[in-house]
């Protein structure tokens, strides 16, 4: 993990150098995991004068009030959680231990604090059924406090738990290609699951 002092060094080079850039993304799949880190990072911004807005991902358990606030006034605007599912066995299944009940709250707390929510869906998923995928499309559609959604269609990458289930065949997930230049998350599948076929699943994604 890079230094709250190198990440500003590097901040500042790009200040000078590119000064057109004036968004950043924070490549960090949980933001706020140690706040005293992204706190840290933010004072060195402010005490450089730096003026970018920037965005990343976190867990929606982590995330408070305070701390939002406190990053949105060094320029972040956007933040990312995965709820993936509302399905609670295919939540199980896929080991997200997050409670449904806390991304309300952390949507809700980023508007409140003049930030863009995002919640990224997952489809495809060991379980699914068009029941599943509408349940969670109704549920998002009814959060307003989201302000951005994906919808992307799981992939079983070699060396993953979901890869796997899907050469063996658990919860019926077929694997129909080991083509890696098929394996896209956007516009296209490689695997039947349950009932869902593969143009099904593409179908869904193009609905959502």
């Amino acid at each position: 993990m890079k230094s709250p002092k190198y990440v500003v060094e590097e901040m500042c080079q790009i200040a000078d150098n590119w000064p057109f850039i004036t968004h950043l993304y924070i490549v960090d799949d949980v933001l706020t995991f140690w706040p005293e880190h992204i706190i840290e990072i933010c004072d060195r911004m402010d005490a450089e004068g730096l003026k970018f807005t920037f965005e990343s991902s976190t867990r929606a358990n982590l995330v408070n009030d305070k701390l939002i606030a406190r990053l949105a006034h060094s320029g972040l605007i956007r933040l990312s959680f995965g709820l993936e599912t509302i399905d609670p066995k295919m939540r199980v299944t896929m080991g997200k231990k997050i409670p449904i009940e806390a991304y309300p709250v952390a949507n809700r707390i980023c508007t409140q604090n003049g930030v863009e929510a995002m919640n990224s869906l997952m489809i495809g998923l060991p379980g699914e059924t068009k029941e599943t995928i509408q349940a969670t499309l109704e549920w998002v559609a009814a959060q307003r406090d989201i302000k951005q959604a994906n919808l992307a269609i799981a992939i079983p990458y070699p060396g993953t738990e979901f890869h796997e289930m899907a050469v063996s065949g658990q919860h019926g997930i077929e694997l129909l290609s080991q083509d890696f230049s098929e394996y896209l998350r956007y516009g296209n599948a490689v695997t039947n699951v349950g009932d869902l076929t593969a143009q099904d699943l593409i179908d869904e994604q193009n609905r959502g």
